[in-house]
């Protein structure tokens, strides 16, 4: 296995040291998950052993998140995938609209339900870093891994690039070209 990383996800506590350990590297998938990580977090870490590829243990949390320029923007951004989000869950697929689109059925967000819709993180850069960090710290995680669903790919990369600036991530050259 050597040179090969492996990386396991749970969405379960009982799966979590099992699928987690003894020795690979752990990401808990909170971004749709109502399941509390941290207990997951705690028995991969007890159960990781080292290995030759992983020295110590590495918890990777993910996390479904929107960011725009204001409170506002960010809200009317969200608003199709919450709207997607609660008919998921009730209805199994539904197409991702745009926030007129979803206006026009009367959701607000105000009904939106679920476990992924109530998981979603979306606000300025500012609050969701805020958000963030405090998911991380009450999961016990190293990282995040972000996930953002937007109505279109202009606002999607929008999106992670307010979220580099509010975590002061400078862009690659690659991307920045």
């Amino acid at each position: 296995m050597r040179g090969t990383r492996v990386w396991k996800r749970s969405a379960r506590l009982q799966q979590a040291a099992r699928l987690l350990g003894p020795s690979a590297t752990g990401a808990f998938a909170s971004h749709f998950s109502p399941m509390p990580p941290r207990p997951a977090t705690d028995a991969y870490r007890a159960a990781f052993r080292p290995s030759e590829d992983f020295a110590a243990p590495h918890v990777i949390q993910a996390m479904h998140v929107i960011v725009g320029e204001t409170q506002e923007e960010a809200a009317e951004l969200a608003l199709p995938v919450l709207y997607l989000l609660t008919h998921f869950m009730r209805d199994g697929s539904t197409p991702l609209l745009t926030p007129d689109e979803v206006r026009a059925t009367g959701f607000t967000a105000r009904d939106a339900s679920g476990p992924m819709a109530m998981l979603l993180i979306h606000g300025d850069g500012a609050s969701v870093r805020r958000k963030m960090e405090r998911i991380l710290e009450v999961s016990g995680a190293d990282e995040p891994l972000v996930m953002t669903l937007c109505h279109c790919p202009e606002a999607r990369l929008r999106s992670y690039r307010l979220l580099a600036e509010a975590f002061d991530v400078a862009p690659r050259a690659s991307a920045a070209a």
